[in-house]
């Protein structure tokens, strides 16, 4: 279980999980740091910052008030270029039990590669994205401006 303290620390109660201790810790500091120099982030230099997680999170807690992987995952994309300040997602249907794949996960409504190829094509100028995702084929979803 993790819970919002304050605006820069999370109480955590995941028991036994030293790993998931550290992650946290880790992303705190992230947090702090960027917190710091968003200003510079989102005007001051031509950079985009993507964070995702290469797996996704159980809606339900498990046994050991901890969650299981999932399938759906978060993604976060700033900085000069990107088009922020919203949520974007298909098809939405929320967290209703009879709305999770198999009654637990959330279900996936963008694909990554959607998100990243936008981002390659127009923040690194790369068009040949055939080459980068050779197996896709990405529609846009306005994620750069």
């Amino acid at each position: 279980m993790l819970r919002r303290r304050s605006a820069d620390s999370w109480a955590i109660a995941i028991a036994g999980d030293a790993v998931a201790i550290v992650v946290f810790a880790v992303i705190g500091r992230a947090n702090r740091f960027l917190a710091g120099r968003a200003d510079v982030i989102a005007t001051g230099f031509s950079v985009t910052l993507v964070a995702v997680s290469e797996f996704g999170r159980n809606v339900r807690e498990n046994g050991s008030a901890g969650n299981d992987h999932g399938r759906a995952t978060t993604m976060f994309a700033m900085g000069k270029g990107i088009a922020g300040g919203r949520v974007l997602t298909k098809n939405w249907v929320g967290l209703a039990r009879e709305n999770l794949e198999a009654g637990q996960d959330l279900k996936v409504t963008l694909d990554f590669r959607d998100v990243l190829a936008e981002i390659v094509q127009n923040r690194l100028a790369n068009p040949n994205l055939s080459l980068v995702f050779p197996t896709w084929t990405p529609t846009m979803l306005g994620v750069t401006r």
